[in-house]
């Protein structure tokens, strides 16, 4: 009997080794390890953002570099001071990403790849100088006409900062179709307050994204016809081809349109969900897209733990148009472009003002 119990002992033991397998390497060499071999698994884009890397060749180099990094930062620390110059060389790693939808999240230190465009806007340089007194600011939304001092039209003007509302505090899978929050509900009746503009101007400079559902559901006010604008494909495996089947982007028109001249506008700082939305306005033959070329980081911001307890961000899908062309790391091109480079004291908002001009050249 002794021996059947130490038998059981002996499997209940190795199983759980079997199973939970080998304790990880806790050392900062496993850390910065563990942490490059979930990226060169996980992060769909991996290829290609080091396509566009000026210091190295491949993520293989970048481990091999960043290595022989964090061997001399930690020399001459201590074993249980290790963490400062651990963190810093796994944030600069990520960073020969130049991902924006990477970071590195610890208890007392964060590391995140954007600080925006560099781009001129203001919206309260919009509010105060371009559009009439009735305008109005409501949630994401700032809209109103643009003023006849700039235009002897009716050109409506809608911004939008963001395509989510933080204080919900819900997250959710980011190709939901029937999942959209409560404020872009009031699209409807921004559009019905411009229903009799001779064409709209729709603002999503310095955008920082959100729901890509929130963004389709606005799209749809302004759009005439159903439209394929996307394709995502989902990391699946641990190869860098491993992808699932395609989930394919479609909008659908709904709710109060518009769909008189609409001119889409954006900047470096459109980046995320409102690159979605981008590409699901581009595919309706009256809205045409101007301004600059949008940020370049169309993959769905996912959060993972580290081994050591930290965590971090990563893109795992793949975002393509209907022709299987990315746009990651290199940014959506508008087809008219207006730079904000003379913008100054006697013009606050130089591309607003181009983009007046080409629409006034452009009506009817």
């Amino acid at each position: 009997m002794k021996k059947i119990v130490f038998l059981l002992t002996v499997f209940i033991f190795s199983s759980c080794q079997l199973f939970l397998g080998p304790e990880p390497d806790m050392s900062p060499e496993g850390v910065l390890y563990s942490l490059w071999k979930d990226f060169d698994e996980i992060h769909a884009c991996i290829d290609i953002r080091m396509s566009h890397n000026k210091n190295y060749n491949s993520w293989d180099d970048v481990y091999n570099g960043y290595k022989k990094k964090l061997t001399d930062a930690i020399s001459g620390f201590p074993a249980d001071m290790t963490d400062k110059p651990l963190f810093d060389v796994c944030a600069n790693m990520l960073g020969e990403l130049d991902d924006p939808h990477v970071g590195l999240y610890a208890p007392d230190k964060i590391s995140v790849n954007f600080s925006g465009s560099g781009e001129i806007f203001s919206a309260d340089v919009v509010k105060k100088t371009y559009l009439d007194e009735g305008n109005t600011d409501r949630k994401n939304f700032l809209y109103g006409t643009i003023s006849p001092e700039y235009t002897n039209r009716r050109i409506g003007y809608i911004h939008i900062r963001s395509f989510k509302d933080n204080s919900s505090g819900l997250h959710v899978g980011p190709f939901k179709k029937d999942y959209f929050q409560d404020w872009v509900k009031a699209i409807d009746g921004i559009i019905g307050s411009l229903a009799d503009s001779d064409a709209i101007i729709i603002d999503v400079r310095n955008n920082s994204g959100g729901f890509s559902s929130n963004g389709e559901y606005i799209a749809a006010r302004f759009a005439s016809g159903e439209k394929e604008y996307a394709r995502a494909y989902t990391k699946n495996g641990r190869g860098r081809n491993d992808f699932a089947s395609p989930v394919t982007l479609t909008l659908k028109p709904s709710g109060t349109r518009y769909t008189k001249c609409t001119v889409l506008l954006t900047n470096g700082g459109s980046v995320s969900a409102s690159e979605h939305f981008v590409m699901a306005m581009r595919t309706q033959g009256h809205v045409t897209h101007v301004g600059t070329t949008t940020c370049g980081a169309l993959s769905p911001r996912r959060e993972r733990s580290m081994i050591n307890g930290w965590y971090y961000s990563i893109s795992d899908t793949r975002i393509t148009d209907m022709n299987g062309k990315y746009f990651e790391g290199i940014g959506i091109s508008p087809v008219v472009e207006l730079d904000n480079l003379e913008a100054g004291t006697s013009h606050p908002d130089s591309q607003l003002e181009k983009v007046i001009e080409w629409v006034l050249g452009n009506l009817r």
